[in-house]
């Protein structure tokens, strides 16, 4: 079972990205990572995630641990994002509009 990890930061889009953003532009981006419940927050493995996700140039400043209840009270795209981690390790929202 995985405790689920959130970070915050930033990443690229990459040219042909499947969410139609301006290749290059960068964005704010959560992860949810899937870790072994109490352990440290490993930075390095989320970002390794977001880049699987076909992210680049991500760098992440922020985590929280997130509880289970807070699933009912969460935007459809983070509750997506949140199911993605618990089933596949790991689930990745990018904000719409580019980070000035």
């Amino acid at each position: 079972m995985y405790e689920i990890l959130a970070f915050r930061g930033e990443a690229t889009v990459p040219e042909g990205n499947g969410l139609g953003y301006a290749p290059g532009s960068r964005h704010a981006v959560i992860v949810f990572s899937g870790q072994s419940p109490g352990s440290d927050p490993d930075f390095g493995l989320a970002r390794q995630r977001a880049e699987t996700n076909g992210l680049l140039d991500v760098s992440l400043d922020d985590v929280g641990r997130l509880r289970a209840d807070a699933l009912a009270s969460m935007p459809p795209e983070f509750a997506s994002a949140y199911r993605n981690a618990l089933e596949a390790g790991y689930g990745v929202v990018v904000y719409s509009g580019p980070v000035t």
